[in-house]
């Protein structure tokens, strides 16, 4: 089920979509999803329709707003600042922890771009009140490029203090978000967050650089991979990225609520399945790589074919 939802935050009205799964007979987990810059709550290609609908699917609720300034909400785009939109997200936290479906245990913040600087910044300062951050495309090298280059996407803004705003993208942008962005280090704030981080970004990004996600990845210590060359084209759907934070989304919430020996053996074999389909696909689209590797890696295959076994009698 979804509903349109408003909260207000210092005089200002933030509308968005509230996504409430259809068993709410228990308190469910909570993902809160932040737009990129010169976005709205739907953020680009309806990329996060899509994924409130499959958390829903997943028994976990998410809400996404627009900003201040942006699609529906409250306040002109040309007022909004980095850390005004901290402040929206704060009050989003604010919001669902006050909703009596959601287990204020399990609550994760997702952004994409700019809306993932300000998840890291925000997962930072409420450490306490967020289990897991999920960054896509991170963008705080928008902050770190105006501060020390003034550019901003991109763009050269080296005139914004002498003329008191700037043209970006066809949108006015005040002063006050460069000064505003001078007060700022994202890295600092976000990496006094400690618990579970996902991290996925395109190495053909043209607008964030994936050296953010490679930052995050040296400052949260993360061990897993950032996904390289990845074309959905030409992979099953089962590994596609939307399916990949999916499972990871499903991970972080569900071993948060059952630690049975049945539930981690589920969670494990979703993960295994995924190891198998990627295994299978190197293994059928790359015919010349070199035979021992091929042999490891068939071995490796085979391995997780044999934990699927395993890990279906604790089911």
């Amino acid at each position: 089920m979804q509903k349109y939802v408003e909260i207000k935050r210092d005089g200002l009205t933030l509308r968005g979509m509230l996504h409430i799964p259809n068993d709410v007979s228990q308190k469910v987990p909570m993902v809160i999803l932040l737009h990129c810059f010169c976005d709205d709550r739907n953020e680009i290609n309806f990329v996060h329709n899509e994924l409130s609908q499959r958390l829903c699917d997943a028994g976990i609720a998410s809400v996404r707003f627009d900003m201040n300034g942006s699609g529906e909400s409250d306040g002109r785009f040309e007022d909004m600042t980095v850390s005004s939109e901290i402040l929206d997200a704060q009050a989003m936290l604010r919001y669902v922890r006050s909703l009596d479906f959601v287990d204020t245990n399990k609550i994760a913040l997702h952004g994409c771009s700019l809306g993932g600087c300000v998840a890291s910044m925000v997962a930072g300062k409420c450490k306490d009140q967020i289990q897991a951050l999920s960054l896509w495309c991170p963008a705080p090298d928008l902050v770190y490029n105006l501060k020390e280059h003034k550019t901003l996407c991109g763009q050269d803004v080296s005139n914004i203090e002498a003329d008191g705003c700037a043209d970006v993208e066809g949108l006015k942008l005040s002063l006050k978000f460069y000064q505003d962005a001078c007060t700022l280090d994202p890295y600092k704030e976000a990496s006094l967050f400690d618990k579970n981080v996902c991290t996925i970004h395109g190495d053909q990004d043209i607008t964030a650089s994936c050296e953010c996600s490679y930052k995050y990845k040296e400052i949260f210590n993360l061990v897993g991979n950032i996904y390289h060359n990845y074309d959905l084209t030409d992979d099953p759907q089962e590994t596609n990225i939307m399916n990949k934070a999916m499972t990871w989304y499903g991970i972080q919430m569900n071993t948060m609520t059952d630690k049975s020996n049945s539930n981690i053996s589920e969670l494990l074999l979703q993960g295994t399945n995924m190891g198998i389909i990627e295994g299978r696909r190197l293994l059928n689209n790359n015919p010349s790589v070199d035979k021992n590797v091929r042999q490891i890696l068939d071995d490796f295959v085979v391995m997780q074919e044999d934990s699927v076994e395993t890990l279906k009698k604790y089911l």
